[in-house]
């Protein structure tokens, strides 16, 4: 893998699904902006077990709800301006979205570069497993992505398989 990758370069070559709590970082709006002519090429893709879960802790968590609607917007904002594209899961096996875009990967990876974001570093610790299935051909990608450092911070990581950072990029 090509440690000066960009993510406009794994953009324009897969397909790219977000995360829950990708999404619940306070930089999530700040990414979307910095890359959204990039995005626009090719939207990020968004299950509707990912908004399912949005809504169901703003529903669960009082102290939460508000900055979790205020992330519920903003999926609605990028839906209608495509820059999120929204997908639905039809096979509906869990409502957990993590074994979804786990079962999404296996499905897709044989056929397509998949980027996935996310700052969960256990599904990306899964996520990378999923390369090491023997009984599976592997000629595409997977990365793994998500914020670096504390809330506040404009870093995008590209993660290793055991959540070690393998390649940063800066938000402007």
């Amino acid at each position: 893998m090509n440690t000066n990758l960009k993510f406009a370069n794994i953009v324009d070559h897969g397909l790219v699904l977000i995360d829950t709590c990708f999404i619940l970082h306070p930089g999530f709006e700040n990414f979307m902006t910095y890359y959204k002519d990039v995005i626009y090429r090719n939207p990020i893709i968004i299950l509707d077990t990912i908004i399912s879960e949005l809504a169901n802790l703003s529903k669960k968590d009082a102290q939460l709800s508000g900055r979790i609607n205020k992330q519920l917007a903003l999926v609605n904002y990028y839906l209608e301006n495509n820059l999120l594209q929204g997908r639905k899961d039809f096979a509906q096996q869990t409502k957990h979205a993590d074994q979804v875009l786990l079962r999404i990967v296996q499905q897709y990876h044989p056929t397509n570069d998949i980027c996935i974001l996310t700052n969960d570093k256990e599904c990306c610790k899964d996520i990378y497993n999923i390369l090491d299935q023997g009984s599976s051909y592997h000629k595409h990608n997977i990365y793994v992505m998500g914020f670096q450092g504390p809330p506040s911070s404009k870093k995008l990581a590209l993660w290793e398989k055991d959540g070690s950072v393998k390649n940063s990029f800066f938000l402007a």
